[in-house]
């Protein structure tokens, strides 16, 4: 990651460890994927960033993915903004690498992997969203 800012926000006001960040997009994955990697994704209903009203509120929260880098480590985060302010970040440190939304049914799923089956569901539960491993 490269950026000092995600959707004008300076990254170390989203977190005063994070050097550098930067939100993913279809472009981004696409310019690093082998082909077959990128026929794959442009075939999935992978998306970096979504908006849905997960809450059921009647407003909307903007979710995105991308990547970040501290002084001493690397990795992956999710951001869920509503009314056009950061309410939750989630981020798990190791490979600064693919991540992705996926709604599926009722749920959003945060894939870290897009070979594999493996990913957590955001919730929102009173006001305040999880992560819980999925099924």
């Amino acid at each position: 990651p490269d950026c000092a800012m995600i959707n004008g926000v300076r990254v170390d006001k989203i977190d005063s460890k994070w050097i550098s960040a930067k939100q993913l997009s279809t472009e981004e994955v696409a310019s690093v994927a082998n082909p077959t990697e990128q026929t794959a994704l442009a075939q999935s209903q992978f998306k970096f960033n979504m908006s849905m009203d997960l809450d059921n509120d009647a407003i909307v929260e903007n979710f995105y993915v991308g990547v970040f880098k501290t002084k001493n480590a690397k990795g992956r985060f999710l951001i869920i903004e509503k009314n056009n302010k950061i309410v939750m970040t989630f981020q798990r440190e190791g490979t600064a690498g693919f991540s992705a939304l996926l709604k599926y049914k009722d749920e959003l799923r945060w894939y870290k992997c897009m070979q594999c089956g493996d990913y957590e569901k955001i919730v929102a539960i009173k006001g305040s969203y999880l992560l819980m491993e999925g099924e």
